[in-house]
């Protein structure tokens, strides 16, 4: 008996330890891609870079970042473990019925430990098509708009963690705030190119106007 507690005692102190690691690890994880936001590095680049993060530090399959789109769509921008030719082509409409749809729609994790016993969402093709079995999306979300969803995904069943989701909802956060940057100086630039297209019409009305002027003067 004594043995046996004591071998159960060292695995405890084992698991805890690795636990710790991890948590450590994915922290420092965090940390340099919120580093490489800061230094404005190529947008689908990081995304690119946060989906890998998320696969390898939560030992999933799959990971991939979806973008709204205008028209209302999410656009499948960075992944990592599909295969090629879904990244920046594939498109889902928010009303289907998918984790990801339904993330966006909450504003709120969305957790499938089960595909094959969870009915909600029918329209999972892609997923069912790469053997998913477990599923965790969580929005990318602005000050005042989505941007997104960020999933993970696995082909065993899995029940995700708190930590786990809160891991993912902080590289979410990282994105989030590049996305929104993104937009702002977007948003920034149509404006500039707007009032310098206004100053280029006056100018051309002016220069109109005088030449009319000339004329008569002449």
């Amino acid at each position: 008996t004594v043995v046996v507690l004591a071998v159960r005692d060292v695995s405890e102190r084992k698991q805890a330890q690795e636990e710790v690691q991890a948590r450590a690890r994915q922290q420092a994880a965090v940390s340099e891609l919120g580093r490489r936001a800061l230094t404005g590095v190529d947008l689908p680049q990081l995304m690119g870079e946060a989906a890998a993060l998320v696969r390898s530090n939560l030992v999933v399959e799959y990971a991939n970042v979806l973008e709204l789109l205008p028209d209302g769509r999410v656009m499948f921008q960075a992944g990592a473990g599909w295969e090629e030719g879904l990244v920046g082509r594939t498109t889902y409409e928010v009303t289907g019925a998918i984790p990801a749809a339904q993330a966006l729609l909450s504003q709120a994790p969305v957790i499938v430990e089960d595909f094959r016993t969870d009915e909600r969402f029918p329209d999972a093709s892609m997923l069912h098509d790469h053997g998913v079995v477990s599923s965790l999306n969580v929005p990318l979300y602005g000050h005042d708009r989505p941007f997104g969803v960020l999933g993970a995904h696995a082909t065993v069943p899995r029940s995700f963690t708190t930590e786990d989701v809160a891991f993912l909802q902080v590289i979410a956060h990282v994105l989030s705030a590049a996305l929104e940057r993104n937009w702002y100086e977007q948003r920034q630039r149509e404006r500039y190119l707007q009032r310098a297209e206004q100053m280029m019409a006056l100018g051309q009305v002016a220069a109109g106007v005088a030449h009319e002027l000339r004329n008569p003067l002449t």
